[in-house]
C-alpha cells in the first residue's frame, strides 16, 4: 500500500501506478484508495488527472495492467487479480464481522446490566417478603397474647361475680345472725338440703359459729339463691 512518506508533501509524493491500477481493478474507488493510503483529500485525484486516467473503471485498469509492464515486471494476470479481489472480499467480510461482533458485545453488556438489576431487585423483594413475614408473625403473637389476656379478663370477671354473689349471701347471713341475737324465741332456719338448722339466742357462741359456718358452706355449694328464697318465705310466714 502506498502512503505519503513522513516529511514529504503531496506534490513530491508519487503514488505507485501499478498498485493504483490493482486497487481500481479490484473495484475500489479513487476516494477510497486515497483514504487507504492516508493521502490528503483530492491529492490522488490530482495524480489520476495527471496520468490521464480520470473516470477510470475496473475493466480499463485491468486492460492497462495487461498492456504495460511497470518497472520491468510482467503484466498482472487474471489469476493474480482474482486473488486480490478475494483478499479485498475477505477484508470486507472481516470488517462486517467485527461490526457485528461489536454490536453483539454491546448487546451482551446491556443484557448483563439488565440481569444484574433484576438480581438486585429480586434480592430486595426477598428481603421485603421476609420483613412482611416477620411482621405477620409478630402481629399473630400479639393477637394470641391479647386473646390470652382477654380470656384471663373474662375468668377474673366471672370470679369477681362469684365473689360478689358470695358477699351478698354472706351479708344476708350476717343480717340473719344479728336478727337471731335479739329474738326472744327460737327462730327456725329453713330446711337446707333435707335438714333443719335451729339457732337459739341462748346457745353457746361456738355453736352459733358452727351453724353459720355450715350455712355458708351450704350457700357456697351453689344453693345461695335457694337459701335466700327460703329465707324470704320464712319471713312472710312468720
Amino acid at each position: 500500500m502506498s502512503t505519503i512518506p513522513e516529511g514529504q508533501t503531496v506534490e513530491r509524493f508519487v503514488p505507485d501506478k501499478k498498485e493504483f491500477l490493482l486497487q481500481i481493478a479490484a473495484g475500489k474507488s479513487v476516494s477510497k484508495i486515497e483514504r487507504m493510503w492516508n493521502m490528503n483529500p483530492g491529492s490522488l485525484h490530482y495524480w489520476v488527472g495527471k496520468w490521464e486516467w480520470k473516470g477510470i473503471k475496473p475493466d480499463r485498469a485491468q486492460q492497462l495492467l495487461d498492456e504495460m509492464a511497470i518497472d520491468g515486471e510482467a503484466p498482472v494476470s487474471k489469476p493474480g487479480l482474482l486473488a486480490l479481489n478475494e483478499l479485498n472480499k475477505q477484508e470486507a467480510e472481516i470488517t462486517e464481522l467485527n461490526s457485528r461482533l461489536q454490536l453483539a458485545l454491546e448487546r451482551i453488556e446491556t443484557l448483563t446490566e439488565t440481569t444484574n438489576n433484576a438480581l438486585d431487585r429480586n434480592t430486595a423483594l426477598i428481603q421485603e417478603r421476609d420483613d412482611y413475614k416477620q411482621a405477620a408473625m409478630d402481629l399473630e403473637s400479639k393477637i394470641d397474647t391479647q386473646s390470652d389476656q382477654q380470656a384471663e379478663i373474662e375468668r377474673l370477671r366471672t370470679e369477681l361475680e362469684e365473689l360478689e354473689s358470695d358477699r351478698q349471701i354472706l351479708l344476708a347471713t350476717i343480717d340473719l345472725a344479728s336478727a337471731a341475737s335479739i329474738l326472744e324465741e327460737n327462730v327456725p332456719v329453713p330446711k337446707l338440703a333435707g335438714r333443719s338448722i335451729h339457732t337459739e339466742i341462748d346457745a353457746p357462741t361456738e355453736q352459733i359459729v358452727d351453724e353459720l359456718a355450715a350455712l355458708i358452706s351450704y350457700i357456697r355449694s351453689g344453693n345461695g339463691e335457694r337459701f335466700l328464697l327460703d329465707l324470704q318465705l320464712n319471713e312472710v310466714t312468720a
